[in-house]
Order: structure tokens, then C-alpha cells, then sequence
């Protein structure tokens, strides 16, 4: 069984389906303070491979656990070309759809991530409204969306990660967007 130390962990976050998993790529074992953390991504493949066992069908790379917003743009490529390596050596019957979140408080970063994501062949890029200054208006969220899909992924589908209640997110209803 790989990675005995963490399977515990991993277990307590199963659903009572066991088809859906959520683990960090923060390396605990390893003394950390909040300016000094580890990115681990050496358990990746084996954990994809898990993931297809199971049936799991899909991921959602540097999701919704937040931690997204703690990596710089170097340590969320390194996590993008990580989870591309794993998901390449799956065999193609246990396929994973795998969609990655690109948002970022810095547009530049989005967008070059999007792009890496698009060239690395990846299924979808998600993206969260600006999470510090909230789009004042409805034209102004959907040039912020455009511009990032436009600029990094503009072949790839795009999921708007749209929950207004933890976003901060202009509350409006957008009609014909």
C-alpha cells in the first residue's frame, strides 16, 4: 500500500460512496512554519493510480481546499506537470477527467497558468472571480473571465467556479452570460 503514513488521512475524507478523495501535495511530514513549506508532489502518480482503482472519474488539480492561493506560480506548475505526468501513465480504461483552477490574485499568473494547462492537454481550467476586488459590476467579471480564457486557454473549456456566498462576488443576477 503506498504511502502507509497518509492513507489514514485520506480514508477520513472518503465519502460513504468511497469514490471521492481530497489530499494535500503539502509535504507534513517535514518541520513547516507558514513562511517554510514543502511541496511534495512525489506521491502524485501513485495517488492517481488509487483514484482509478477506486472509479473515481475525474480531478480538480489545486482545487478547492484553498491552498491554491498559498503557491506561487512556479510551485503551481510544478503541481500541473506532475499531475500530467500521472495521468499519462494511467492506463487509458481508468482515464481521469482532470480540470485545474487557475485563479489567482495576480491575472499575469492566471493566464500563464491557463496557458500551461491548455498545452499540456488537460480537460478544463476553472476559475474563481477576483477574490480581493470584487468586480464592480456585471461587464467588468465577465471582461476579468474573457481576458483569462482568451489570453491563456482559449481551446480549452472553462468552468467559472461560481459560489457567491464564499467568494465575495458581486450579487447580481447575470442575465445572458
Amino acid at each position: 500500500m503506498p504511502f502507509p503514513d497518509r492513507w489514514p488521512q485520506w480514508q477520513r475524507l472518503t465519502t460513504r460512496t468511497g469514490k471521492h478523495q481530497a489530499a494535500s501535495s503539502f509535504n507534513t511530514t517535514k518541520p513547516q512554519t507558514i513562511c517554510c513549506r514543502h511541496l511534495d508532489t512525489s506521491h502524485i502518480k501513485a495517488y492517481a493510480s488509487y483514484l482509478a482503482r477506486i472509479g473515481v472519474q475525474g480531478v480538480y488539480i489545486i482545487g478547492t481546499t484553498g491552498e491554491g492561493y498559498s503557491l506561487s506560480l512556479a510551485e503551481k506548475l510544478s503541481l500541473v506537470e506532475a499531475w500530467r505526468t500521472a495521468l499519462d501513465a494511467l492506463p487509458a480504461d481508468r482515464r481521469l477527467v482532470a480540470v485545474v483552477n487557475v485563479s489567482s490574485t495576480v491575472v499575469t499568473e492566471a493566464v500563464t497558468l491557463a496557458a500551461r494547462v491548455e498545452e499540456l492537454g488537460f480537460d478544463g481550467v476553472a476559475l474563481l472571480p477576483p477574490i480581493y476586488y470584487v468586480a464592480p459590476s456585471k461587464d467588468h467579471l465577465v471582461e476579468y473571465i474573457s481576458d483569462i480564457q482568451s489570453r491563456g486557454a482559449p481551446n480549452t473549456p472553462l468552468l467559472y467556479y461560481h459560489i457567491p456566498s464564499f467568494t465575495g462576488e458581486l450579487k447580481c443576477k447575470y442575465q445572458g452570460v
